[in-house]
């Protein structure tokens, strides 16, 4: 039996938004004659979770994007207005209207970083995918001039794609972008 992981969202609610990000890890049993019973329910040897409160508005239609890469980090994106909660810590602060976020986790629940899209009117995301050369891929939509890290953009209403790679350095995938000096 091989190592899994399983995430899962443990209650989500919308408008007030807070849920919990839970996560169980299956190591192999070295039991190379596992019954038919151990297989059906994996023993888990790990556990965590990790509260994250925030606040969408009204028509938002985007459930947390949830992905988990080759060495088992998870990436979590998604929308929020107000600020984010992190384990009841304040970790992000809206600049306006709606923001995106995207945050990285260690197969252990550690935070290894945050980064936030915003600007003065609403941000979303899109979508999330895994890079072939490590990172995510995240696709999305600002509706006035915004920010993601290092990266700024001061036209109104256009759909961005960006890269991030595993250290969480932003790097620009859409000419629609412009690098800030």
């Amino acid at each position: 039996m091989k190592k899994s992981i399983l995430i899962y969202i443990s209650f989500l609610t919308i408008f007030f938004f807070p849920f919990t990000l839970s996560a169980q890890t299956n190591e192999a049993s070295g039991n190379e004659k596992d019954t038919e019973e151990t297989k059906k329910e994996p023993l888990y040897d790990k556990k965590w979770n990790i509260d994250i409160i925030g606040k969408f508005f009204e028509n938002q239609r985007t459930a947390p994007l949830i992905i988990i890469d080759s060495v088992e980090n998870v990436y979590l994106a998604g929308t929020f207005s107000n600020e984010l909660k992190i384990n009841e810590q304040t970790s992000l602060k809206s600049k306006g209207g709606t923001d995106t976020f995207l945050l990285k986790f260690d197969t252990n629940g550690k935070l290894l970083w945050k980064k936030q899209a915003g600007g003065i009117k609403d941000d979303y995301v899109g979508s999330m995918r895994i890079a072939k050369e490590g990172g995510v891929i995240l696709s999305g939509y600002f509706e006035d001039s915004t920010s993601f890290d290092r990266i700024k953009a001061d036209k109104k209403a256009v759909p961005y794609v960006l890269r991030a790679l595993i250290n969480g350095l932003i790097i620009l995938l859409n000419s629609n972008f412009l690098p800030t000096k």
